[in-house]
């Protein structure tokens, strides 16, 4: 089994890297991503869909500014740079098994 810590390391390198050929493997068949815009993507194929669009998309940076666990649940604080400007944003996620279960994330444009 896949620890929280490991879980997190694959979905951040998939931000960072824009590789995000490994994210299938920490999510849960039944998964629910809320999105900062409203709606969901429910399941292993909505979220992995929607995951790999932003991790593959190369007009801006991420960079994770804090990364704080507490038993099944994570939080996630980064920026985004690009150049029409800077977004920050915050993803929560529930692992359990080693597997993301759960998903919000928030942003906030400055």
């Amino acid at each position: 089994m896949t620890d929280i810590h490991t879980v997190l390391k694959i979905y951040t390198d998939a931000f960072l890297t824009h590789d995000p050929s490994r994210l299938g493997d920490i999510l849960a068949e039944d998964v629910v991503v809320e999105l900062a815009q409203g709606g969901t993507a429910d399941g292993h194929a909505a979220a992995l869909e929607l995951w790999t669009a932003i991790a593959t998309d190369t007009s801006g940076e991420f960079e994770i500014e804090r990364e704080l666990v507490h038993g099944d649940d994570a939080v996630l604080t980064w920026t985004l740079r690009r150049d029409d400007g800077l977004l920050r944003g915050a993803n929560l996620l529930r692992v359990r098994d080693g597997r993301v279960r759960h998903a919000v994330g928030y942003t906030k444009a400055n």
